[in-house]
């Protein structure tokens, strides 16, 4: 992996045990920033990390951080994230250490690579491309664990129609996975208040259309998705929340449906 760094600035300071650190430098084209903090005469040291990278352009760094997580999803434009951490320093042995914390981050544009939908549903929802699914904006928030598990919030603004993904990975139990592979399970479907691009509406659950649900073991290093499952949801299972339990996105998705027909 290789990235352009243009200009870098470190400044330490320590007092007593605190130790601060702070930096910011150009990196592929976006600013990076960020501090470190730890206190270093205590029994069992943590340190807190925050950082944001802004405007990071595509490339191999941005390429290398979506196939550890998010392997078919490719950034066509900046990405942008937002990030803090809490983690052990000095571990005892044995302890896996996972990192905890929470952020977000952005993508001004890409594509998701995926299962080509059923007939049946894109005759419910036409122009409904599953297998390359080209967004505009996508934003996600996502939160670490103790645990090691990692819990994931997505809305993504296509041309058409709007995605979300919903769900986690976490360290994987395969005897064949790695240290860095991890087991992820989401579902995935439509979102009619993505728009709104608001973290409040995506954890709400409202305006959305469940369509299917996916496992698989992410193989980290290789960038691969292994023994991968895709389950959709049946026909009256979509139509029945379409229609009766969603009723206040009938009348978005109707217009959505007559846009697509009419520009065919």
């Amino acid at each position: 992996m290789e990235a352009t760094i243009d200009a870098l600035t470190t400044r330490v300071t320590a007092e007593y045990g605190p130790l601060n650190l702070t930096f910011a430098g150009l990196v592929d084209g976006g600013v990076v920033t960020g501090e470190l903090q730890t206190h270093l005469d205590v029994d069992d040291p943590m340190f807190y990390l925050t950082y944001e990278a802004r405007d990071i352009q595509p490339g191999a760094l941005v390429d290398a951080y979506l196939a550890a997580s998010f392997v078919g999803m490719k950034a066509a434009g900046p990405l942008t994230l937002i990030d803090e951490t809490y983690q052990r320093l000095r571990p005892p042995p044995g302890d896996p250490n996972y990192e905890s914390g929470r952020g977000e981050f952005m993508i001004s544009g890409g594509t998701i690579s995926g299962r080509a939908a059923p007939k049946w549903l894109t005759q419910v929802f036409p122009g409904l491309d599953l297998a390359s699914f080209d967004f505009t904006f996508m934003h996600a928030w996502f939160d670490k664990l103790p645990s090691g598990r990692q819990t994931h919030q997505m809305i993504f603004q296509g041309r058409y129609y709007n995605l979300y993904m919903i769900g986690f990975n976490e360290p994987a139990a395969a005897p064949e996975a790695g240290p860095k592979d991890r087991q992820m399970q989401y579902e995935v479907g439509l979102d009619f208040l993505a728009d709104f691009d608001s973290r409040y509406w995506a954890e709400s659950g409202q305006g959305r259309i469940p369509l299917f649900t996916k496992t698989a073991l992410v193989r980290s290093e290789l960038g691969v998705l292994e023994n991968e499952s895709v389950r959709f949801l049946p026909p009256q299972r979509i139509l029945e929340t379409l229609f009766v339990r969603n009723n206040p996105v009938v009348t978005a998705y109707h217009a959505v449906r007559k846009r697509v027909l009419g520009e065919r």
